[in-house]
C-alpha cells in the first residue's frame, strides 16, 4: 500500500467534501448569498428557501456521487487498490469536510 496515494486520496476527499455546493449554486443562479439570508446556513434547505427548491436539484446529486460516493470508489479495489480502511477513512474525510 502506498502511504502517500493513500494520504492524497484522504486529503482530497476532504477537501471535496468541503466544497459550499449550495452557496455556489445560490451565488451563481441568482447572486444570492445564502449566508446572509434566511436561516444563515448553507445548507440545501436554505437554498431552496432564499433561491427556489428547483436549484436544490444539482446539488443533491453533486452532495451524494461526487462528496460521497467518489472518493471511497476511487480508493476501492476497482480503481486504486488501497483497501477496504482506506476507503472506509476516505468516506468518513469526505463526511468531515461536509
Amino acid at each position: 500500500m502506498n502511504v502517500y496515494l493513500s494520504l492524497a486520496v484522504i486529503v482530497g476527499a476532504y477537501l471535496v467534501g468541503s466544497i459550499p455546493t449550495s452557496y455556489l449554486v445560490g451565488r451563481l443562479a441568482k447572486n444570492v448569498d445564502i449566508r446572509e439570508r434566511g436561516s444563515k446556513n448553507i445548507g440545501a434547505s436554505n437554498l431552496a428557501s432564499q433561491v427556489g427548491a428547483w436549484w436544490v436539484v444539482p446539488v443533491a446529486p453533486f452532495d451524494v456521487f461526487i462528496k460521497g460516493t467518489l472518493p471511497v470508489v476511487i480508493a476501492s479495489e476497482k480503481i486504486l487498490g488501497l483497501g477496504i480502511g482506506i476507503e472506509a477513512c476516505s468516506g468518513l474525510a469526505g463526511i468531515a469536510g461536509h
